[in-house]
């Protein structure tokens, strides 16, 4: 058998096609808008009910998903364009910011003096890291700290918020878009 910590051909494969597994139905059964939600929520519960099938595989979705994070970040990167132009968005876009890390950082202290004996500082830190930088900045933070018993649950949390904050987007998009006149 394969060492359960290195990519193979077979595990990379393995994932790629789960990948699709989680993708097909979406896009097959719901509208456009709909594919990334759906996808997402086949995905968090593909890993939630057969941790152990995926666990077998974990080497070669963290290849894929190294490889799909970077382009991300790429594409992100491409498509900012001028320097005038994020100048000009990026004092409305820091305010903004300022004001969602601010409200983040009251419920954060709101958690902490409410919960003290549930939710410890590690918890905190980690659930903040997943809130305000996604699922690739919750897993940077395991990694760095040497949480590996943490790393499935950071993901799930970053993953669960871009699945429900996609969700309500594209429902927010859907109602206001028919609701205004031609």
């Amino acid at each position: 058998d394969d060492p359960p910590d290195k990519a193979t051909a077979s595990n990379t494969a393995s994932a790629l096609a789960l990948a699709f597994a989680c993708i097909t139905p979406a896009a097959v059964l719901g509208p456009t808008y709909a594919l990334l939600p759906g996808a997402a929520a086949a995905a968090l519960l593909a890993s939630g009910l057969a941790r152990s099938s995926v666990k077998k595989i974990t080497p070669g979705a963290r290849v894929l998903g190294l490889l799909i994070t970077q382009l991300y970040v790429a594409t992100i990167g491409a498509t900012s364009g001028t320097i005038n132009n994020i100048s000009v968005a990026g004092i409305p876009l820091a305010l903004f910011s300022l004001f969602q890390l601010s409200i983040h950082f009251l419920v954060l202290k709101f958690a902490n003096r409410f919960f003290p004996k549930t939710l410890d500082n590690r918890s905190l830190a980690l659930a903040s890291s997943a809130a305000v930088g996604g699922p690739s900045a919750a897993l940077a933070m395991c990694a760095s700290q040497g949480w590996t018993n943490l790393i499935l649950p950071a993901l799930l949390v970053g993953f669960s918020g871009y699945f429900s904050g996609t969700f309500i987007a594209l429902s927010l998009f859907d109602l206001f878009y028919r609701s205004v006149p031609y």
